[in-house]
């Protein structure tokens, strides 16, 4: 019996060890941000269309909230004025808007932003936009298929989030901050 307790003490010693995960000393990281976190970040909230602001900036106390809850950071939210859909994305047929027209768009807006409003000390900025409309992408071979949120990854901080397949409109705030966290966690290499 007692050479049976040292063999189950053994095998659970080797299995600890074995499930340590091999991260490098703190000496050997302490620059390194973990992932998915962001010193600071500003995201501004894009309404398109009849999105309208107020219901835009209803979204940021929810945000807001979660955003200190679960992601490591100091995060500032701005609404923009909303802007029109482009009728370039339109896909007729479909009846919905191309996410990725939209990306191309924000891509642009980002970096007319990035000197604005004095925030220039901000670490990252990012733009979020939000419509009621129906949005599309290329996915799983088939062309314009219906979305809820898309966003371009490594290190472009642009997304795009529809509440039109959503049945609860209120949880809003789950798609952006998954597109947001879709954006910065696949920029940064996971170790």
């Amino acid at each position: 019996m007692n050479a049976m307790k040292k063999l189950l003490i053994l095998c659970i010693g080797v299995l600890l060890m074995g499930c340590t995960n091999n991260k490098p000393s703190s000496s050997e990281t302490e620059d390194d941000d973990p992932p998915c976190s962001c010193p600071e970040c500003l995201i501004y909230l894009q309404p398109y269309g009849d999105f309208t602001k107020e219901q835009a900036k209803k979204l940021i106390p929810k945000l807001q909230e979660n955003f200190d809850k679960y992601l490591y950071g100091y995060w500032k939210f701005k609404v923009l004025d909303p802007l029109p859909m482009p009728e370039e994305a339109y896909v007729k047929d479909r009846a919905r808007y191309k996410a990725v027209s939209l990306l191309d768009k924000q891509l642009q807006q980002i970096k007319k932003l990035s000197n604005k409003d004095g925030e220039t000390t901000m670490h990252l900025k990012a733009v979020i936009g939000l419509t009621h409309k129906d949005i599309c992408t290329n996915i799983h071979n088939v062309e314009n298929y219906g979305i809820v949120g898309l966003s371009y990854t490594g290190g472009r901080y642009v997304g795009v989030v529809s509440d039109k397949r959503l049945k609860d409109k209120s949880l809003m705030w789950k798609p952006v901050m998954h597109e947001f966290i879709c954006q910065l966690c696949r920029a940064k290499p996971f170790v």
